[in-house]
């Protein structure tokens, strides 16, 4: 049966929210330890219905059912640059032929993209959805960027010499320094990823959010920062059961001194203690430290994928 891709309207959003519902299924498959509550269609209709006000999207329809969809939102500034951006929720396919509907879909859509100034395009695919980030891959994207989860058990035979602590306000110089140690080497080759300045002290005394630092005698050689609870994240983490680490980074001598898996026990630790079911990390793809540590511990439950449009895109005459 022939598939005809038309504008995203509103009596297309339910079947849409299925098709994401049944792709969270297949994940939860995976990683049964997600909530369970994003099963369902309800919880993603609220963002839809919000989004289809002020972006185009288009609807892929095979004989009356809508079998895929496509929309995003416009970023002003995404690493310097407008962007388009569709997050995890804003795409999905039935499983039937998905690299044509997502090929086809992303055609129509792309060139609305780049009238509207952006040429920087970027998405968020559900890891259960492979050929989905297949069809991007082919369409010009490349990895930027993984969601990862793991539950909560203690990391087993992780030893290391450091003293951890939680650090409080006195901590701050600490804390400060170290941050911007992390975002010099996130903004470094082969990342290259700049961070704006953020207020580290919000760190310290935001409620749900614990910073620990790790000690070599007198030496502070790591710290990470956990919260629990981030609107910020991917829509089936915002349960509220979710510790989600914003930040890890030991020293450069003292790496490879399991630092970081003591001070990651810790944060599962405290994430156990507070009730909470999961923990959730995100972390660049070109930050390679960073992946070898995370993808041993850690399962993606996401990708994100970005092109960037160099010249300006015109219809042939």
């Amino acid at each position: 049966m022939a598939v005809e891709v038309t504008p995203l309207q509103e009596h297309h959003l339910e079947g849409a929210a299925a098709l994401l519902a049944a792709r969270y299924r297949a994940l939860r498959l995976l990683l049964p330890e997600l909530s369970p509550a994003y099963e369902e269609p309800a919880p993603y209709l609220v963002p839809l219905c919000k989004l289809i006000t002020r972006s185009p999207g288009v609807a892929a329809v095979r004989d009356g059912v809508v079998c895929g969809f496509m929309t995003a939102f416009a970023l002003p500034d995404f690493l310097g640059k407008r962007c388009a951006y569709s997050p995890e929720w804003a795409s999905a396919t039935d499983g039937t032929d998905d690299r044509r509907l997502y090929e086809e879909m992303y055609a129509h859509l792309s060139a609305q993209w780049v009238a509207d100034g952006c040429h920087l395009h970027a998405f968020t695919v559900m890891a259960s959805a492979a050929e989905a980030i297949t069809a991007l891959q082919w369409s010009g994207f490349g990895l930027i960027n993984v969601d990862a989860v793991r539950d909560l058990a203690p990391i087993e035979g992780a030893a290391s010499a450091v003293t951890i602590r939680q650090a409080d306000m006195s901590d701050l110089p600490a804390v400060i320094e170290l941050a911007q140690a992390l975002d010099r080497h996130i903004a470094a080759p082969p990342v290259f990823w700049p961070h704006g300045e953020r207020d580290r002290s919000q760190w310290l005394s935001q409620p749900g959010s614990a910073v620990w630092l790790a000690f070599d005698r007198d030496l502070c050689v790591g710290m990470l920062r956990l919260q629990a609870g981030n609107p910020e994240v991917l829509l089936f983490l915002e349960d509220g059961g979710t510790a989600h680490i914003g930040a890890v980074i030991t020293t450069v001598p003292a790496r490879r001194g399991g630092i970081a898996t003591a001070l990651l026990n810790q944060a599962l630790q405290w994430a156990r203690a507070h009730g909470c079911q999961r923990c959730h990390v995100d972390f660049e793809t070109a930050n390679h430290i960073a992946a070898r540590f995370w993808l041993k511990r850690f399962q993606p439950v996401a990708y994100s994928l970005s092109r960037w449009i160099p010249g300006v895109a015109t219809a042939p005459q």
